[in-house]
């Protein structure tokens, strides 16, 4: 072994083990007011053991009831696990490219190891191979039960998981980083973090996307889609079972020739993009420390127009530029909204899946207030200059709320307003679904959210369990409301109690507090 791979300070294997710690640190205690904890806490451990023995158990409940696999199997099942690999390949898409833009952007270490005696090849190997099982990580925490559990009752053929799932994560992460390299010299280095991030909630939602798209068709288009692409599939078809396309699913089910072919691809994919994009990834992080920001000029009596214009809108003006100039809280803030048009596309088209439709668009709307809220609430960067300013707290409060309630109302109306035009009363249950459900997850933020970070939205359900379940449960119940009242009459009685009793349970506990 050369020594640049031994495990010595300075190496690339010294590295990469940084780099392995370095992902589990990011799984770390984010809370504010407290102290990072190097690696994942205790809880994450025993989470991640618990969700181990659950998938093992599962695995082998599963395994144990089906046939063994064999040389040949069915090719229906192939063709099946490989658009279940293309989906899955979407979300390591997703992660990979905004793992891309962190390793670029935000860690704000590579300007430190580009100036260290350390090749930059070497740095920018190891970075890549970080990303690479990063996102291969999270999956083979879920599948790769399923190899030991075969592995243990005499099926080593499911040991096939381990490279197709690392094969696609190594296409994933180069794809992404490509992708992201390109941006950086297209776009210059800011613009491709709001890009970046875009494109990363888009590509996990897209097959997802894709899928309801299709079901909105009339039945006749469907039967003509599928007529059409019929004879791709079958025996001398382009996507037949022997077609290249379907390598990963054949190497998941243990051919050892698909496995082996699609490992040898991964890793010359993984030595080419190393090799031929070192140049562009040292670029991208110059960019990145020396792009100065974007200022644009304002006249002194514009400037003085916007400040003579109220506390509310200048409070409501600030915060949504703020929330403009976060790309990765965009990103999040879109996936949400991309999960919630085909809600909208099934409600605007079929009347007999109303009420299912109408409740999950009062959900997504109450968690996507939620989200903002909280954003704009308990993630205020400036708590004390608010605090000193000569005005209320209460105002400050009341336009606070009306910068997160009022884009997402805007946004639901418009579909409201068509409901009540074809049936008010499902239109009126519907507003008053998403009115109490709003009105009712600010209450929760203002009684018990705690001061936090922007970047911590997707995890503050694990820094503020309590307000996250009963967030959460705020959220069903009024959705459970809607479907009640249009579905089952009387049965919206429960949602309105237990969205009550939640709010109950968030005053006691803000009495608690205080």
């Amino acid at each position: 072994m050369s020594a640049r791979w031994q495990s010595q300070p300075g190496s690339s294997l010294w590295l990469f083990r940084h780099e392995w710690r370095m992902f589990f640190f990011d799984m770390g205690d984010d809370k504010s007011g407290t102290k990072p904890k190097r690696g994942m806490p205790l809880s994450g451990k025993l989470l991640s053991l618990l969700v181990l023995a659950v998938v093992h158990a599962f695995a082998w409940v599963v395994l144990r009831g089906l046939p063994a696999l064999h040389d040949q199997p069915d090719p229906m099942l192939v063709m099946a696990t490989g658009v279940a690999l293309a989906v899955l390949f979407s979300m390591m898409l997703s992660m990979a490219l905004n793992r891309s833009v962190k390793a670029l952007f935000e860690r704000g270490d590579l300007d430190l190891l580009l100036s260290s005696p350390m090749p930059a090849q070497s740095i920018f190997t190891v970075r890549l191979a970080g990303i690479v099982l990063g996102v291969a990580f999270l999956f083979l925490l879920f599948l790769s039960p399923f190899a030991h559990v075969g592995l243990f009752i005499g099926q080593w053929r499911w040991l096939g998981i381990y490279p197709s799932i690392l094969a696609l994560a190594v296409l994933a992460s180069c794809l992404a980083m490509v992708l992201t390299l390109s941006l950086v010299k297209w776009l210059g280095a800011r613009r491709t973090k709001t890009v970046a991030h875009l494109l990363g909630a888009l590509s996990g939602a897209v097959v997802f996307l894709g899928f309801q798209l299709f079901n909105q068709f009339p039945d006749e288009s469907k039967q003509r889609v599928i007529a059409y692409c019929k004879p791709w599939i079958q025996e001398g078809g382009l996507f037949d079972q022997h077609s290249l396309v379907w390598l990963p699913a054949r190497a998941l089910f243990g051919a050892w020739l698909p496995a082996l072919i699609i490992s040898a691809v991964a890793l010359a994919l993984f030595w080419l993009t190393s090799r031929y994009t070192c140049r562009f990834f040292i670029h991208g992080v110059q960019q990145s420390v020396t792009a100065p920001a974007r200022v644009r000029p304002m006249s002194a009596v514009s400037a003085g127009l916007h400040f003579r214009q109220g506390l509310y809108r200048n409070v409501m003006h600030k915060e949504w530029r703020l929330l403009l100039r976060d790309p990765q809280l965009l990103s999040q803030i879109a996936l949400q909204l991309l999960y919630l048009l085909p809600a909208v596309f099934l409600l605007l088209k079929n009347g007999i899946l109303l009420p299912g439709m109408a409740a999950t668009m009062t959900f997504l709307t109450c968690s996507l207030t939620g989200s903002l809220i909280w954003v704009i609430v308990a993630a205020e960067d400036a708590p004390d200059l608010l605090r000193s300013a000569p005005v209320t707290a209460r105002h400050v409060q009341t336009a606070k709320l009306l910068a997160a309630c009022l884009p997402v109302a805007l946004l639901v109306l418009p579909l409201i307003v068509w409901l009540s035009l074809r049936q008010w009363q499902a239109g009126l249950i519907t507003l008053l679904g998403c009115g109490a459900g709003m009105l009712s997850v600010a209450c929760i933020h203002l009684w018990l959210s705690r001061p936090g970070n922007r970047n911590q939205l997707n995890r503050r359900g694990q820094t503020q369990l309590s307000v996250g379940i009963i967030e959460t449960l705020s959220c069903f119940s009024w959705g459970g409301m809607v479907l009640g009242f249009l579905a089952a009459g009387s049965w919206g009685w429960i949602g309105v109690l237990t969205g009550i009793v939640a709010l109950g349970v968030a005053w006691l506990l803000k009495i608690e507090r205080s």
